[in-house]
């Protein structure tokens, strides 16, 4: 019977240290926030509208990681794409330059991350590439305005 209630024992804590483990880890993107659709939140293939601003909002544990790559698909004209989006500087988000066709954002902080992104000019596209705890792609998805 001590065998049975020891294994049982260990059998809770494991999976308690495991459900812990994943919340800390967890990535949650709300379906809108302050700005507006959260774009982390739409879906491949969602058109967007310019000039409108979009939240781009997630919330995550204190040890998620959450990185995001914006590809321009735009046609560019005299090697420079046509159309393009503005952002405001947000909470927990670090912003890289815009750089052949690509900008990265990245978070470096837990609990809810925000940021504005507007889209000008149109027609324009994108890829928005994500990585969720991880330095692989988790998601991938493309969108127009």
């Amino acid at each position: 019977m001590k065998g049975t209630i020891l294994y049982f024992s260990a059998f809770l804590f494991a999976l308690t240290a495991i459900s812990c483990s994943k919340g800390k880890k967890s990535i949650d993107f709300p379906a809108t926030d302050t700005y507006g659709q959260n774009l982390l939140a739409m879906e491949d293939g969602d058109d967007l509208s310019k000039q409108t601003s979009y939240s781009f909002s997630a919330v995550l544990g204190s040890k998620a990681n959450l990185k995001v790559v914006f590809t321009n698909l735009s046609e560019e004209i005299d090697g420079q794409p046509q159309a393009v989006w503005a952002y405001s500087e947000g909470d927990g988000w670090v912003t890289s330059d815009y750089e052949s066709n690509t900008q990265t954002f990245e978070s470096n902080d837990d609990g809810k991350i925000i940021q504005e992104i507007t889209f000008l000019f149109s027609p324009g596209s994108f890829r928005m590439d994500v990585y969720e705890n991880s330095s692989s792609v988790t998601s991938s998805k493309t969108m127009t305005w």
